[in-house]
């Protein structure tokens, strides 16, 4: 992390991440980061530093890129369109392909009793590490 980013921390002008991100982050296992858009954003700062390129940054309706090696970031994991429910899906699936690290950002939680955002199994597949953030 750069002086500079350290420094904003320690005055508490970004939130800090949940002891330990760090070595969760590095065991490559997909992980669910919920909380406020200003502890999203500020998490994907710090934690970029930390990881291995390329970065696929995903928001709602664009394509999930199923044919690059990386790390994928779903920026908006709660407003996953269908086609990319399915991509997810089919990426998650083949067993032929390397396994790609996954980041689901969102500020509302992925499980409602009555109306799941995702279907139970990709939901599963995304949240191995969960790590909830505050501003």
């Amino acid at each position: 992390m750069a002086s500079t980013d350290a420094q904003t921390h320690t005055a508490g002008l970004l939130p800090q991440p949940p002891q330990g991100w760090r070595t969760m982050l590095r065991t490559g296992a997909n992980m669910l980061i919920i909380g406020p858009r200003c502890a999203l954003d500020a998490f994907l700062h710090i934690a970029s530093e930390e990881l291995s390129e390329p970065l696929h940054l995903v928001r709602p309706s664009e394509r999930i890129p199923t044919d690059h090696l990386g790390i994928l970031v779903l920026v908006d994991a709660a407003r996953l369109d269908p086609q990319q429910r399915a991509d997810l899906s089919a990426l998650f699936c083949d067993a032929g392909r390397a396994r790609r690290q996954v980041l689901s950002l969102s500020e509302s939680s992925l499980w409602h009793h009555d109306t799941p955002a995702l279907p139970l199994d990709l939901y599963y597949k995304l949240n191995t590490i969960f790590l909830e953030l505050q501003s």
